[in-house]
């Protein structure tokens, strides 16, 4: 039995290393421009923010997701690591940031590491199941625990927070958005990356061509989760509080996130950002449009637009993009014959 998605990781072609790196380059100084020019309007800019981080996110997500093909459902649960390594120290004892982010990277590894066994024993939609259950377990806890504080959250004081200028977060989520995407094209273009796609495309020749599947699963899960925890851990800052029911949620986080790589392009290094500077704002600025209308319906509109992108656009955006490149070369050839 296999999950049965109608958005299929595209083919993995590599350009050569001048020109990936070259244009990864250039694509994230264009964006980086294009995003100080629009946060000089306060809203815009926390629309961007909210941009970037999700698309690190979704970028993170992707790693396991799309290149290695196991659809995970249980991310939030390294949101929610990240998060609260840094907001429980850091409301109890004010400890530092740097310390609670990387707590929370090594606690969400090891955690990844330590579930991998069971999980990927897995396969297909069984495997998602299992992640969803695994966050679902991760929430349950989180509200039962006292030294989580339980289902108060927690709330971390102002004057302990990094950094309070809406500004300075742009920053902060274009770095960690930068960090994500050199990563994933770090991983894509070495032999790790050769290997979590062939385990992607048919594990059982992968493991006969002597990839030990199983290895290259929980490596990616590790990354994947790490990326993630950083994220969670950003968020938690920017935000100032932590409410369980957000940061664990089934679906605002561990739902959504995987959504944002589906739309933009499943199994690329572009697509998951795509997605997510197209959905996450665009959710919030229609949620704001339609305040004073009817209710629920920035969200039917939402739907209406994943129901469009779902049978027009079967590679996500990017992969849409990249046909159209191609049309506009064949008419260009056409032209000059």
């Amino acid at each position: 039995m296999t999950l049965d998605i109608e958005t299929t990781p595209q083919k993995t072609t590599l350009k050569s290393p001048l020109k990936s790196w070259g244009g990864f380059v250039i694509g994230m100084l264009i964006l980086g421009i294009v995003a100080r020019l629009i946060s000089a309007d306060g809203y815009y800019n926390s629309l961007i923010n909210s941009g970037f981080l999700f698309g690190g996110l979704a970028i993170a997500w992707n790693i396991l997701g799309g290149y290695c093909g196991q659809f995970s459902f249980g991310h939030a649960v390294f949101v929610g690591i990240g998060a609260y390594s840094v907001a429980l120290p850091k409301t109890e004892h004010d400890v530092g940031t740097i310390p609670g982010i990387i707590l929370g990277v090594m606690i969400s590894i090891a955690v990844a590491i330590a579930i991998s066994w069971p999980l990927f024993r897995l396969r297909g939609s069984f495997f998602a199941i299992g992640t969803l259950a695994f966050s679902e377990v991760a929430l349950s806890l989180a509200l039962y625990f006292s030294w989580t504080n339980g289902a108060l959250g927690v709330q971390i004081p102002f004057d302990r927070l990094p950094i309070v200028d809406q500004k300075v977060w742009l920053l902060v989520f274009f770095a960690y958005l930068v960090f994500c995407m050199g990563t994933s094209l770090f991983l894509i273009r070495g032999r790790l990356g050769y290997y979590m796609i062939a385990v992607r495309d048919d594990e059982a020749t992968a493991a006969a061509s002597g990839i030990n599947p199983l290895t290259i699963k929980t490596i990616a899960f590790a990354i994947s989760a790490a990326l993630t925890s950083i994220g969670g851990s950003l968020f938690v800052l920017y935000l100032g509080y932590l409410d369980p029911r957000a940061f664990l949620s089934t679906l605002e986080i561990s739902a959504f996130i995987p959504l944002l790589a589906l739309i933009g392009g499943l199994g690329t290094v572009v697509g998951p950002l795509l997605g997510a500077l197209f959905l996450e704002p665009g959710q919030t600025y229609l949620r704001g449009q339609f305040a004073g209308s009817l209710a629920g319906i920035s969200q039917g509109t939402v739907g209406i637009i994943l129901i469009l992108a779902a049978l027009y656009f079967r590679q996500g955006f990017w992969g849409a993009l990249k046909q159209f490149g191609k049309w506009v070369q064949r008419i260009a050839k056409g032209a000059k014959k």
